[in-house]
């Protein structure tokens, strides 16, 4: 009687592992229900809501800890550009207005992510 040989389990295991792992991430990255929580598009509306001619400083810092990434902190901005003193979303850009908002090291979500994708240099 011939032995069949049984194909090992572990490449299957890895597989389902990297899922779990994804899936987990997927998760915290836009919270428990499923949605992103809004506070990265409050944070840019309260940064809008401060008159063009007033110091918005504070409330731009903000969005850079409230959204949880270049990406969503561009999103937001392009639909909402006032908060940069803006009226056209086309004109945001990352590269130059995260410049003015981020230094090395700060731990604030947005700043981090432009540092480590190299949009800030």
């Amino acid at each position: 009687m011939k032995r069949e040989k049984v194909k090992p389990l572990w490449p299957w295991a890895v597989g389902a592992l990297a899922m779990i792992l994804l899936l987990v991430v997927g998760i915290n990255a836009v919270g428990s229900s499923g949605e992103p929580d809004g506070s990265c598009e409050k944070a840019v509306s309260a940064a809008a809501s401060i008159p063009s001619a007033d110091n918005a400083d504070r409330e731009l810092h903000a969005t850079t800890t409230a959204c949880a990434s270049v990406a969503e902190w561009e999103a937001a901005m392009r639909a909402n550009p006032a908060a940069m003193g803006l009226t056209n979303g086309a004109f945001i850009d990352p590269s130059i207005d995260l410049l003015a908002l981020c230094n090395p090291g700060t731990g604030r979500a947005v700043c981090d992510d432009a540092w480590s994708l190299g949009i800030l240099k």
